[in-house]
């Protein structure tokens, strides 16, 4: 019987969790993730893409050769008008169920109806985005834009000063 009390209690000795950090040690890291979070700060007026509108040039070559081209200046929409933009969506899917079109044809009337609210400044191939044929030249205009927007709200890495 003495040898499982012992047994025991070299199995207790093996299971205290003395490789997790102390309740000092947590407090002093999270202290240091703080202040580096606070100098990694980008500064907001220095960065184009922390500002309401950034102003991008667009280059995309498609499969065929030809070249899309151009100034571009997206803004950050408001809560009005990302409604605006879910309206937009509607009228797109003629008010049917977004389950009646395929995950394509959803993805392209939320892209195409946000940037139609959000680019205000395009050149004139891009003034009817509906009427291009290849939606790469979409995802590709909607893949700035949404950073833009992740960058201006803070959901970007760089601004929170978080690590991933």
């Amino acid at each position: 019987m003495t040898s499982n009390i012992s047994d025991e209690s070299s199995l207790a000795d093996r299971l205290k969790p003395e490789h997790l950090p102390t309740t000092a040690e947590l407090k002093t890291r999270l202290e240091s993730e703080s202040v580096k979070a606070k100098t990694k700060a980008v500064d907001l007026n220095e960065d184009p893409k922390a500002r309401k509108e950034y102003t991008f040039d667009f280059n995309y070559t498609d499969a065929r050769g030809k070249v899309w081209e151009g100034e571009f200046t997206h803004k950050i929409p408001t809560l009005a008008q990302r409604d605006l933009i879910d309206m937009l969506q509607a009228r797109k899917k003629m008010n049917m169920p977004v389950e009646s079109f395929s995950a394509m044809a959803a993805n392209r009337h939320l892209m195409i109806s946000h940037l139609e609210v959000c680019l205000t400044k395009r050149p004139d191939w891009a003034n009817d985005l509906e009427r291009l044929y290849d939606p790469k030249i979409i995802g590709k205009l909607y893949e700035e834009a949404a950073s833009h927007e992740a960058y201006f709200l803070g959901w970007d890495a760089d601004i929170s000063g978080s690590e991933s």
